[in-house]
């Protein structure tokens, strides 16, 4: 089955007697405050060998190398304040060792992206991707405990906000720096077929931007 972005990603679906902290796969998405588009710039026809700042995991060396994508396909180019979002992203490993990302995409009005939270069985699909940041079981008796998702997403929100605030008023924009929605949707990746579909689904983004729920020229041609 496809990954359906009006069943999956209009909704959540957090469920009520699921531990969030659990190893495991999570597709998320972050949405901007009243869909403002302040992360990237509208697509354009993505040209050879231009690096014009896409925030694509296939990129990050996390991952395997992307393969070659169509000259016709669309790119989106990061703004300052989507900068400071991709930055934040991609050091939440940091903060949080037992985690890894996965693929990710930095739209106009909002983030996607797979999250591992990762244990000392944590989970290996088959397709042979390395998951890191896992913390090898210690020889002392403490260790950190696992954050849930909302952990890492709440710090991930909070920090970049902080950062935007900085950048705010670093350079005296005239902007709003309380960039996110208030909650968040989330969906538990539950196999090799479900994380694929997700994978490609994210991938595809930029160049469904025209018919994507967030879009407002969509909603706007209703």
């Amino acid at each position: 089955m496809n990954y359906d972005s009006q069943k999956h990603h209009r909704r959540s679906i957090r469920l009520a007697e699921y531990d969030y902290s659990k190893g495991g796969a999570y597709f998320v998405t972050i949405c901007t405050r009243n869909g403002d588009q302040i992360l990237s710039n509208q697509p354009k026809p993505q040209q050879p060998d231009v690096n014009v700042g896409v925030a694509l995991a296939a990129t990050h060396p996390l991952n395997t190398p992307p393969n070659p994508e169509p000259d016709s396909a669309l790119r989106f180019e990061l703004t300052s304040i989507g900068e400071i979002v991709d930055r934040n992203w991609r050091t939440l490993p940091e903060r949080f060792p037992m985690i890894s990302l996965d693929e990710y995409v930095i739209m106009p009005n909002h983030l996607h992206g797979i999250v591992f939270i990762n244990e000392s069985d944590k989970p290996e699909f088959r397709d042979g991707r390395k998951r890191v940041g896992a913390r090898p079981t210690p020889t002392a008796p403490i260790s950190p405990p696992t954050p849930t998702l909302g952990m890492i997403v709440g710090a991930f929100k909070s920090k970049s906000v902080k950062d935007v605030l900085a950048h705010i008023d670093e350079n005296g924009l005239d902007m709003i720096g309380k960039i996110w929605q208030r909650n968040y949707f989330e969906r538990v990746i539950r196999n090799e077929r479900d994380l694929e579909n997700i994978r490609t689904y994210i991938k595809n983004n930029p160049t469904n931007w025209a018919q994507d729920e967030e879009n407002p020229m969509h909603s706007e041609r209703k």
